[in-house]
C-alpha cells in the first residue's frame, strides 16, 4: 500500500484549495531585514538586465515576470511557503516533504 495520497485524493485537496477549504495555520510573518531587501533588489535587477530578451519576449516574458515578481522580489513570502509546504505535506507525505522543506530553508538563508 502506497503512502501517496490517490488521484481522487489528490484531485479533491486541490479542489478544497480553489474554494478556501482547507484550514491554514497561522504564518508569522518573516520581514526581511535591509540587507535581504537590497539583495532581492539587486537579485531583480541583474536578472532583468541579463535577461532582458527573455523579459521583453511575447511568449517568455511573462513567465520571466512571474518569477521577477512573485520568485525573486524584496517581500516576505512566509504566506506562499506555509501553503506550499502544507499542499506538499499532503501530496508527499514523510521523507517527499523533506526536498520542499530543504529548498525552503535555502531561501530562509537571509532571513
Amino acid at each position: 500500500m502506497s503512502d501517496l495520497p490517490s488521484p481522487r485524493d489528490a484531485a479533491r485537496a486541490i479542489w478544497d484549495l480553489s474554494r478556501g477549504k482547507m484550514q491554514h495555520q497561522a504564518v508569522q510573518p518573516h520581514p526581511l531585514t535591509p540587507l535581504h531587501k537590497f539583495l532581492r533588489n539587486w537579485q531583480v535587477a541583474r536578472l532583468a538586465s541579463t535577461h532582458a530578451d527573455l523579459l521583453s519576449s511575447r511568449e517568455y516574458g511573462p513567465a520571466c515576470r512571474f518569477f521577477l515578481t512573485d520568485i525573486y522580489a524584496a517581500r516576505d513570502f512566509s504566506r506562499r511557503d506555509a501553503e506550499v509546504k502544507e499542499f506538499y505535506a499532503f501530496l508527499l507525505p514523510g521523507a517527499g516533504l523533506r526536498g520542499v522543506e530543504t529548498g525552503q530553508e535555502g531561501g530562509a538563508v537571509f532571513r
